[in-house]
Formats: structure tokens, C-alpha cells, sequence
């Protein structure tokens, strides 16, 4: 029998869950426990119908080069894509992606491409070259 791995979200739904409800913990189930408890299973529930499991291993979408290294194919497309050199500033905007693709789990590479030219021409510009500057281990988007 082969157990399915427990990915890192289904970890944290089942922590949050847990710290929800120990502060009004009596020792047994109530209505209050099983409530929370119905509350996580729904959120757990919408993350899957929204396929974002998948999205989380999907490949990046930016990625045509021919090189082994995956961030080095995203890097050279980027840089030929916004005409940029190696720097911070390229994995912010890698990050960015990211970011974008969770929250575009159906997108296309071209989807991609034109909103990274989007931004760059836009507030992203910005956004990002904040990013590349932040001190190690900012939170700042």
C-alpha cells in the first residue's frame, strides 16, 4: 500500500485548525470544535476544487531554454523578455510570477509574458526594483 504524501498546506490547515479550537477546549468534541472543524474542511475543500494543489507543482511558465537549470532557463527568458542583466531584481520579478501563477492557475505562458511586459511598463517596475533592494529577509512586496 503506498500512503499519500502530506503536502506542507494540508499541514497548516490541520495546525490552524488545531490552534483554533485548544483556547476553548473542554477535553471533549462540542458544537464549538466541530464547528471549526467544518469551517478548515471547507476552506480545505475550495482549495482543492480550485485545483491549486496542481498550480503549486505546475512548472513555471516562463521556461523555454534548452539548459538543465530551471532558474537559469527562467532568467535568460526574462532577460531577453525585458532586455535585463542578472541581478536581485531578476528573482523579484521570478518571485512575482510566482505569485501571479498561484493566483492563475489556468493562465498560459503567453498570459504570463504579457502581464510581466504589463507591469514593467506599469507599477510592477517599481514594485519589483523595491523588492530587489529590500534588505535579506523583508517582507515588502
Amino acid at each position: 500500500m503506498q500512503l499519500l504524501a502530506v503536502r506542507p498546506w494540508d499541514r497548516s490547515i490541520v495546525w490552524a485548525t488545531v490552534m483554533d479550537i485548544l483556547p476553548t477546549w473542554q477535553g471533549e468534541w462540542d458544537n464549538n470544535a466541530q464547528r471549526i472543524l467544518e469551517k478548515y474542511r471547507s476552506f480545505a475543500d475550495l482549495i482543492v476544487r480550485l485545483d491549486l494543489p496542481a498550480a503549486i507543482d505546475r512548472d513555471p511558465l516562463i521556461d523555454v531554454s534548452d539548459r538543465d537549470d530551471r532558474a537559469d532557463r527562467q532568467g535568460t527568458e526574462l532577460q531577453k523578455a525585458l532586455n535585463i542583466r542578472p541581478s536581485r531584481l531578476l528573482f523579484a520579478i521570478l518571485n512575482a510570477i510566482n505569485v501571479w501563477q498561484l493566483d492563475n492557475p489556468t493562465a498560459s505562458r503567453g498570459d504570463c509574458l504579457e502581464w510581466v511586459h504589463e507591469m514593467w511598463r506599469g507599477e510592477g517596475r517599481a514594485q519589483w526594483e523595491a523588492a530587489a533592494t529590500a534588505p535579506a529577509g523583508s517582507t515588502r512586496r
